[in-house]
């Protein structure tokens, strides 16, 4: 008779300790699922910015490369820093 009662007993006690695991788990996903989200979503933003830096470069170089060809020294300047100095071929 006493084993009977003891069986229910531990019964209780695997199924409130799967009942707290479960608690734990829910408490996990909760505080974990924003922070991927937002992982997420900053690695989506910061890939759009490579490719908005890329083609500003690709347009910087372009301008660069045409101004080269007609020999315009004010847009090539104007693409350089103040502190740059360049020595060009004279024209």
């Amino acid at each position: 008779m006493e084993r009977v009662l003891r069986k229910p007993n531990r019964l209780r006690q695997e199924l409130a300790a799967l009942a707290g695991l479960c608690k734990i788990l829910r408490m996990l996903t909760r505080t974990k699922l924003p922070l991927i989200v937002a992982l997420l979503a900053t690695s989506v933003l910061g890939f759009a910015q490579e490719k908005s830096d890329a083609a500003t470069i690709r347009a910087l170089e372009l301008k660069w490369t045409e101004s080269y060809k007609q020999r315009s020294i004010d847009i090539l300047s104007s693409l350089l820093a103040d502190e740059a100095s360049a020595v060009f071929p004279s024209w």
